[in-house]
């Protein structure tokens, strides 16, 4: 666009400075016709105006296109504007609805209400019709009570007797158990009162079934009253018996506390040599790891390579064995006093890294001796990488005094 204007105004000079030329408007006749410097001159002249009105036809190209950008933003503007009025149309007309909903169900929720307050007041005068009767029914009871309240009064002191004795007994046995028991009772009493408590017409019929109950009771309340005293009688030969439990769960934590504090925590793990090649020999020899990992207890000998048992007790063992010469077998004796009890043995043909593992548990006495043997004319290989292990540890003592009956 600029270049089309400029090449116009360019056009339009030079076609004024050819029609003076022409006409001879503005020439002096004895001046000579526009040499070519005085056309560069206008010319230079020309392209200054020229640079002027370009850049005046910038910046109102630039002006235009702020405007365009803001007209943009305002029609965008005007779209969410128009919008968002729609939706709030929308969610007025909707919360009128809810309005004219509303209005309904207070109208018939008040109906409901005055039936439920007529209902109401007919279970108040039945609920003051069974007071009277429970009175009527109390006096009765109140005459049998004196001679229930001594009873139970002893039966009470025996329970709570009773109840500390079976506190002493539930922290060893049945703890759990009974606490299970105590939770289920507690759960039925909730539901029950909840039932009780939802519906007014339920609590009615419930207070004439515990009238008829009364009445029922009152018949056999006599019958009780001997029942209570056999019952303390009885109540007396339980405690005994409680005494003698609790005397026995004591002895027994005795003994579990003895035990504990005899018991021994025994645990071993070795490696073999950093030397290199092991054997073989002409009989066969005792292997004495001498890198020590674990000894716990220090019931592994490092000067004889004897695992020797410090309790009776059931043990856990476990090695590996790793031979590299050529042609040459390469394995491990397990031996617990003197008898043989595993052989591992693998051949090695072609001189590469064979290795071969095994595990045992055992039952030992105490003292008993547990070791590794190499047999005659085999051979192992051992360096700082601890191909060659010898470990045990102690699963759990089996002293006879652990042995209790239930």
């Amino acid at each position: 666009m600029r270049g089309a204007v400029a090449l116009l105004v360019f056009l339009f000079c030079l076609f004024g400075a050819w029609a003076k030329g022409e006409s001879g408007e503005g020439i002096d006749q004895n001046t000579p016709f526009l040499t070519l410097d005085h056309l560069w001159d206008e010319i230079k002249i020309l392209k200054t105006t020229l640079d002027t009105t370009i850049r005046r036809v910038d910046r109102v190209e630039k002006n235009n296109e702020v405007l365009d950008a803001k007209l943009k933003a305002s029609k965008i503007k005007l779209e969410e504007l128009t919008n968002t009025t729609a939706a709030l149309k929308d969610r007025l007309s909707s919360r009128e609805r809810q309005v004219a909903e509303l209005e309904k169900e207070n109208a018939g929720q008040s109906v409901e209400l005055s039936a439920l307050e007529t209902r109401a007041t007919a279970n108040e005068n039945q609920v003051e019709e069974l007071k009277k009767e429970n009175a009527d029914q109390a006096a009765e009871l109140s005459a049998l009570g004196a001679r229930v309240t001594g009873s139970e009064t002893q039966v009470e002191k025996l329970k709570k007797e009773n109840a500390a004795l079976e506190t002493r007994v539930t922290t060893n046995e049945r703890q759990v158990v009974e606490l299970k028991e105590e939770n289920a009772a507690q759960a039925a009493k909730v539901l029950v009162l909840e039932t009780r408590v939802t519906d007014s017409k339920s609590q009615v019929e419930e207070v004439k079934k515990e009238n008829a109950a009364q009445a029922a009771e009152l018949s056999s309340l006599g019958t009780r009253v001997t029942a209570s005293e056999t019952q303390v009688v009885e109540l007396k030969k339980a405690n005994a018996g409680l005494d003698n439990r609790v005397t026995i769960s004591e002895s027994k934590l005795e003994e579990l506390k003895r035990i504990i504090a005899d018991r021994t925590n025994v645990a071993f793990s070795v490696g073999l040599t950093n030397s290199g090649f092991v054997g073989p020999f002409n009989s066969g020899k005792t292997l004495v790891y001498k890198k020590v990992f674990t000894n716990i207890d220090n019931a592994y000998d490092t000067t004889s390579g004897i695992f020797r048992a410090p309790v009776k007790g059931v043990y856990y063992f476990r090695f590996t064995a790793m031979g590299r010469k050529s042609n040459q077998k390469f394995g491990v004796y397990l031996t617990k006093n003197g008898h043989l009890l595993l052989h591992n043995v693998q051949d090695n043909f072609n001189g590469s890294y064979q290795y071969i593992s095994g595990a045992l548990i055992l039952q030992l006495e105490k003292g008993d001796r547990v070791y590794m043997e190499l047999p005659r004319g085999y051979g192992l290989f051992d360096d700082s990488s601890n191909h060659n292990i010898f470990s045990g540890f102690l699963l759990f003592p089996t002293n006879p005094a652990m042995v209790l009956h239930h």
